[in-house]
């Protein structure tokens, strides 16, 4: 019985150290989507740099197996650049409302709007998913993994390129499909 307990317990966590570590993967590539477009806008990048040093912490936690305090990190990191992201989004349409020239054709402003929109509705089904994964963790990596490709896709369709919003909505697409499949059991 102790034999069980303690290969339940080796599985449990190796799959925490999955999950934490699919996290991580996701929100570093986010990070450094991020960084580019905070370069290219010539924005302060002060709190880039925090989610940078916040990252480099939950991957040293992750080494060393402390996935709670790493998972915590995850979280901080997670909504710091959501900030960073929204704050790139808000100052990129400051500027454009400021400006007389539309360097963007019709086409192209009303496929941002469809891949926006098409973002949103993701994002409201990988909330709502998330919400009722419970305690399956592999779902929740799913859903975690889909708000992650959401959010890259955002940034994308932020900086105009429009093929990598719609390869990372296919992603987070297949990624919502795949947490649903799991929680049906």
């Amino acid at each position: 019985m102790a034999g069980f307990q303690q290969s339940a317990g080796q599985q449990a966590s190796s799959s925490d150290k999955s999950d934490i570590a699919g996290k991580y993967d996701s929100l570093k590539e986010y990070y450094f989507r991020l960084e580019q477009l905070a370069e290219k806008n010539k924005v302060d990048k002060s709190g880039i740099e925090d989610a940078g040093l916040l990252l480099a912490n939950a991957k040293r936690m992750i080494d060393d197996d402390n996935f709670e305090g790493a998972g915590r990190n995850l979280k901080r990191v997670n909504a710091l650049l959501e900030e960073i992201r929204t704050s790139l989004f808000d100052k990129e349409a400051g500027e454009k409302l400021s400006s007389n020239t539309n360097t963007t054709s019709g086409v192209d402003e009303e496929l941002k709007r469809k891949l926006t929109d098409t973002a949103d509705r993701f994002e409201r089904v990988a909330l709502k998913l998330l919400n009722e994964t419970g305690s399956d963790t592999e779902a929740e990596a799913k859903v975690y993994d889909a708000i992650s490709l959401l959010a890259n896709a955002k940034a994308s369709i932020d900086a105009q390129d429009l093929e990598s919003a719609r390869e990372g909505l296919s992603a987070a697409y297949k990624a919502i499909n795949e947490a649903r499949e799991l929680l049906k059991g």
